[in-house]
């Protein structure tokens, strides 16, 4: 699994004059790194195997990648650059770098294929001199013995494969806070706690294939063998993908139902699912916290569904939306959903705050998302409030909700006007 480096360039869209000044810059320091790397360390040292590598590399992106969720895939394509850093010269493996990225299949825009190529291009020079700084050797042809094939190759390729972590979340995270406004270190921080295992299996298959090519003399056959273990891979990452999908399924299918019961809340679980996600993000909540904010926003309204429907029916606003037993109900009802268990003490405590009830920082998220929209979005016409209104209205609230919160829901639909206007 890696992070979706070439979807994430999708972004890269429309009149953004600061996301092209930032891939020019790329463009200049790849450039120069390539050219710094061609005077240190000179040409590829294997012309054949630059020309195999960069095949395989090209073929295997365009077969295509496993994706996991929103910010998760599997490509084999990223252990032949890793492979390329190794066996070929920083520029051999920044030329491998680039034609994955070139050759890559899908519906990218100019600019963002400009971005992709550029970054895949430094991925490659950067971890080319990592891999040497790191007593890398390229000719190993005659190392033998596990201690030696190690600490000439395995070691380095670890280092070469953490930089690359390193580097790929800086990239993209520089785009997506140009184009999107996501804080910069919430989206580092999320590229890199799903990587650093991953990348682990793509250095180890990544070192075997190396160790198979020049040490055991198997030559570009070698690749055969590595074959079958990504092909596992594959159907291992492609199984945990569709586990995940049909989690997404199932959510869906309980919003539709809650729909159902109360067509007055049609798109408020989508709504303040993604405002919560993004006050966790300016809250700098952890991964796994971001995650459960955003499922408690989706199914926090899923207590309605126990309600008697001459009670529901009409719950698209006001106090019946807020009946106290509704939060809890949906607690109960999703109780032994094991992928839902972090999700629970926000759905079961989203209700109107209690002045002497201690809270979660995740349900007071979603309370205060969940109080947003129902304000700004879902009261009746003549009552629903401007975006400053309902704000005013929340910041004037009791008992009060935490100063924090309201902080990053201020700073959340700033972020959102922003995307707007773009």
């Amino acid at each position: 699994m890696t992070p979706r480096r070439s979807d994430a360039t999708r972004e890269v869209r429309g009149s953004y004059p600061a996301a092209t000044l930032y891939i020019v810059a790329l463009w200049l320091c790849a450039a120069g790194l390539t050219y710094f790397c061609w005077l240190a360390y000179g040409p590829p040292i294997r012309y054949a195997a630059l020309l195999v590598l960069t095949g395989v590399g090209v073929a295997a992106v365009r077969f295509g990648s496993n994706k996991v969720d929103d910010s998760v895939q599997f490509a084999a394509s990223n252990i032949i650059l890793l492979t390329a850093v190794a066996m070929l010269a920083p520029v051999g493996a920044g030329v491998v770098g680039l034609a994955i990225a070139a050759f890559r299949l899908g519906p990218l825009s100019v600019r963002g294929r400009a971005f992709n190529m550029a970054m895949f291009m430094l991925l490659g020079l950067l971890g080319g001199l990592v891999y040497d700084v790191a007593g890398g050797l390229h000719d190993i042809a005659d190392l033998t013995g596990v201690g030696p094939l190690l600490r000439h190759v395995g070691l380095p390729l670890a280092a070469a494969s953490f930089a690359q972590i390193v580097v790929n979340a800086a990239l993209l995270s520089g785009v997506l806070t140009i184009t999107r406004g996501v804080p910069f270190r919430i989206q580092v921080a999320r590229l890199l706690s799903g990587t650093g295992v991953a990348y682990l299996a793509y250095g180890l298959l990544a070192f075997l294939l190396v160790v198979l090519w020049v040490p055991a003399r198997l030559g570009w056959t070698s690749v055969l063998f590595t074959l079958a273990l990504l092909l596992g891979a594959r159907w291992a990452i492609t199984q945990y993908g569709e586990e995940r999908r049909a989690h997404e399924r199932a959510l869906d299918v309980l919003v539709a139902a809650i729909e159902t019961r109360a067509p007055g809340l049609a798109g408020h679980s989508a709504r303040v699912s993604a405002l919560a996600g993004h006050m966790a993000e300016e809250l700098s909540l952890r991964p796994h916290q971001l995650s459960d904010v955003r499922r408690a926003g989706m199914l926090h309204d899923v207590g309605l569904l126990t309600l008697p429907a001459s009670s529901s029916a009409d719950s698209s606003f006001g106090p019946a939306h807020d009946i106290g037993v509704a939060p809890q109900r949906g607690a109960d009802l999703l109780k032994g959903v094991s992928f839902l268990s972090g999700a629970l003490e926000a759905v079961a405590h989203h209700g109107p705050k209690q002045a002497d009830v201690p809270s979660t920082v995740e349900a007071d998220v979603v309370r205060v998302a969940d109080r947003y929209d129902l304000l700004a979005h879902v009261a009746p016409e003549d009552e629903r409030r401007t975006s400053a209104e309902a704000m005013a209205e929340l910041r004037t609230a009791w008992p009060p909700h935490p100063p924090r919160v309201l902080e990053a829901l201020d700073r959340a639909l700033e972020r959102s006007n922003e995307a707007k206007r773009a």
